[in-house]
């Protein structure tokens, strides 16, 4: 599956404070979803509701979001064929 159903994400796991906001900011986040976005809508159906809980996260995202982003492409590879 492309969501671990066990993994919730919500916007206590956003980072709150400047340090943690300036270690995401090198995390290429926003490309990634816009890939996955890209990928959804036209190719691969089976990641969009994935792709639109991401998408919630686009200003402010934490570590979490990067893992479960890195998932979402661990799955893709894995289901290419």
């Amino acid at each position: 599956m492309p969501m671990d159903p066990n993994i919730q994400l919500l916007k206590g796991q956003c980072p709150t404070t400047i340090e943690e906001m300036a270690e995401m900011s090198v995390v290429p986040y926003q490309e990634a979803v816009g890939s996955l976005n890209w990928a959804a809508v036209g190719t691969r159906p089976d990641i969009v509701f994935m792709v639109g809980v991401l998408l919630q996260y686009l200003e402010n995202p934490g570590p979490i979001h990067w893992e479960v982003v890195k998932q979402v492409f661990r799955y893709l590879q894995g289901t290419k064929d």
